[in-house]
């Protein structure tokens, strides 16, 4: 199995049944949920926004621009982006 469909099984709960998958009861013990940390927000009217999501799906000039983090302010929260392609800018040893 792919892990990211792992995930997504270790995750699944049935609605209509209540019941967890085989997957599901065998490792959701040992599955950390880190009530600390934001990594999405969900505004009443939307959009719904979370971490590794790419922001060009709003404006087209924030293609590239992906969510790193939620950090929170005053108001609400400020959404820290970094570069899709960031990586692979040639670096300078100074």
């Amino acid at each position: 199995m792919h892990i990211e469909d792992f995930k997504k099984e270790v995750h699944h709960y049935d609605n209509v049944t209540f019941e967890h998958s085989e997957i599901s009861k065998k490792y959701r013990s040992l599955v950390y949920s880190d009530m600390d940390t934001i990594d999405m927000v969900d505004p009443s009217g939307g959009p719904y926004i979370s971490s590794g999501m790419d922001m060009g799906m709003f404006e087209d000039e924030f293609k590239g621009r992906i969510v790193s983090s939620f950090v929170p302010v005053e108001t609400g929260y400020l959404i820290q982006t970094y570069g899709k392609f960031d990586h692979l800018k040639e670096r300078t040893d100074e």
